[in-house]
């Protein structure tokens, strides 16, 4: 029995106007052998190619800047409403350039930036503590444990460092490893990522107190490494989700460390500049919260990777590290030395 096949190209025939589908070539095959037809080329007649096969109109989109975000509540995915994101507090902190913040309560929260010190500061945003770092230069990064206590990366003596009632203990020591990020589990476990001697490996491993538990992520296939921006946090479905500066992209692997989904920004939406993630946050309704400094907003997507809105106004400018407290209010350290809480959703 004889069949014959069609190969089609697709081609775009004027900017922004249809696609156009071309007949590139036909055969004929049948169980014993296959013949290729014989064309004489000709000038194509489009207007007859579009009467056979139709033709595709541009998706119209507009790009409209608003500070309103969408929000849909759980019991009634279908019904929409529109909520004004509402800047609570703005702290001066201090600090010249400002890169995380971190806490697990409403009433205080912790902040480090380039310098050696971390600060403490109260739900109001007054000063009530200060920290200096063991080795004298700024951490790689701080976290709060789940009995309120500090964590922070000594980056220079490849340590994690314990703050509780007033004294620093040092409670894990790398040796062929340089620790990055850092985040505490729901279960008050450790997630660090931490990169090579010689920065040809990057890893994500979790650690029950002092001990390593799981080395469940090699980021080589999913994540590059050679630019050591890269933040990490769990989300509620016990998901690993990972920013990466350098590769303007936001991986998330399931707690055994397999690969689930990646973003890469909202295509429709698309900012004046390149998506540029920092930190990254959850809140209770599992959605994940990325800053993205270049284009001073926040990104929202949901545990599936699929974009709901963005985060704007309340003056954001070049956010950086977040954090999401115990009544879903966002923890934005910008980069200016201010670090906002925001009233993003009911």
């Amino acid at each position: 029995m004889e069949k014959m096949f069609f190969v089609v190209t697709c081609v775009k025939e004027k900017e922004d106007s249809y696609f156009v589908f071309y007949v590139q070539s036909v055969f004929a095959y049948t169980k014993s052998s296959s013949v290729d037809a014989i064309f004489q080329q000709e000038e194509i007649d489009g207007t007859q190619l579009r009467k056979l096969f139709g033709s595709l109109l541009p998706f119209p989109i507009t790009k409209k800047e608003v500070s309103l975000i969408r929000t849909a509540t759980a019991s009634s995915p279908g019904n929409t409403k529109l909520y004004t994101p509402r800047l609570i507090t703005s702290t001066e902190t201090g600090f010249k350039i400002l890169y995380n913040v971190a806490c697990n309560c409403d009433e205080e929260f912790w902040a480090s930036g380039e310098d050696s010190k971390i600060k403490c500061f109260d739900g109001q945003g007054s000063l009530l503590n200060a920290v200096d770092t063991t080795s004298g230069i700024w951490p790689n990064d701080i976290a709060v444990t789940n009995e309120g206590d500090l964590l922070y990366i000594d980056g220079t003596r490849k340590t994690i460092e314990l703050m509780k009632n007033g004294q620093k203990k040092r409670i894990i020591t790398l040796l062929e490893w340089n620790p990055l990020a850092i985040f505490v589990t729901s279960g008050d476990e450790l997630l660090i990522i931490m990169f090579s001697d010689d920065e040809t490996q990057s890893k994500v491993v979790r650690y029950s107190g002092s001990n390593e538990k799981q080395s469940f992520l090699t980021m080589r296939e999913n994540l590059y490494i050679q630019e050591m921006i890269k933040y990490i946090t769990e989300n509620g479905n016990c998901d690993i989700c990972v920013a990466d500066f350098e590769v303007s992209a936001v991986v998330v692997v399931n707690k055994s460390g397999k690969f689930r989904f990646r973003y890469t920004c909202y295509p429709f939406a698309a900012k004046e500049n390149p998506f540029s993630p920092c930190g990254i946050a959850t809140d209770r309704q599992n959605q994940i919260l990325i800053a993205d400094c270049a284009n001073h907003c926040i990104h929202i997507v949901d545990q599936d990777g699929q974009f709901l809105h963005y985060i704007e106004g309340c003056g954001l400018d070049r956010p950086c590290g977040l954090c999401v407290d115990k009544n879903d209010n966002l923890l934005v350290a910008e980069t200016n030395g201010i670090l906002k809480k925001i009233k993003y959703q009911d």
